[in-house]
């Protein structure tokens, strides 16, 4: 009996992985959710996140309840945006008051073989948006440095191990809620 309730155990754990090594589909990204990844989301990964409803546009919106609320440097917070009505979910990406709306926003990367790169974002759209938080997603899996490039200067970016786990964690859950992993 001990035994059985162990693997039982064992099995529940290993269901409810949070296994942030899987890969993103960017090549299909789509906004559809599932009724079962709805009910997941619902049952299990809402109490991580604040709620706010939006009635009029019949909108849920969930943050992460361990993200950054005040900080002194530039920040981006993914919020996981519900349309129930239309069985859809989307990222938008809210940046804070140091960070502003400034567009195009330039992020440079550096990988740990001195690589480097840079994620750019135009503009506000949904699809854009799902597609630069998809690039920081990986790049955060692949151990990249970010750094947020304007005019005038470069600065380190999303660097605080608890900004990078907020936004990781709000990606996989977005992920699983609308099947863009693999």
């Amino acid at each position: 009996m001990r035994n059985l309730c162990f693997t039982i155990l064992l099995l529940l754990l290993f269901a409810c992985d949070t296994d942030t090594k899987k890969r993103v589909n960017r090549d299909s990204l789509h906004f559809a959710t599932t009724d079962d990844a709805e009910l997941f989301f619902r049952n299990l990964r809402r109490t991580e996140y604040d709620y706010q409803n939006l009635k009029a546009a019949k909108l849920d919106i969930f943050r992460h309840q361990d993200r950054t609320q005040e900080a002194d440097y530039p920040l981006l917070i993914p919020a996981l945006v519900v349309n129930w009505r239309y069985d859809e979910a989307y990222i938008v990406l809210e940046a804070n008051e140091l960070l502003g709306e400034v567009r195009p926003l330039i992020v440079k990367w550096r990988d740990r073989q001195q690589q480097e790169g840079e994620y750019i974002l135009e503009s506000n759209n949904k699809m854009e948006q799902l597609r630069f938080a998809s690039q920081l997603y990986e790049g955060m899996q692949q151990g990249q440095q970010f750094f947020l490039s304007t005019d005038s200067t470069t600065l380190p970016f999303m660097d605080k191990p608890t900004d990078r786990k907020v936004f990781r964690t709000t990606l996989f859950d977005y992920y699983r809620l609308t099947r863009n992993i693999r």
